[in-house]
């Protein structure tokens, strides 16, 4: 069981952060747990702004496809 987390603790945490793993690790809390919290506080009033993820390896790859494809096809209409 992890430890208990102040909605004080949490709300610096989240505001202080720089993304969502990052709240993770210095509360101790688990993705589910962070997002629960977040809403429910956010439902309650708290001007929380929404959690961020690190940029995936998703998110990088169709960047770069999205390059190539422009790329090529501006070559090819040439």
């Amino acid at each position: 069981m992890s430890k208990y987390v102040s909605n004080e603790d949490f709300v610096i945490a989240l505001v202080t952060a720089k993304d969502i793993d990052e709240v993770l690790k210095t509360t101790g809390m688990t993705s589910a747990a962070a997002k629960q919290r977040a809403t429910m506080l956010r439902k309650k009033g708290v001007k929380l702004s929404r959690m961020t993820r690190r940029e995936s390896y998703g998110q990088l790859e169709i960047a770069r496809l999205n390059a190539l494809v422009k790329r090529y096809s501006t070559e090819r209409a040439s």
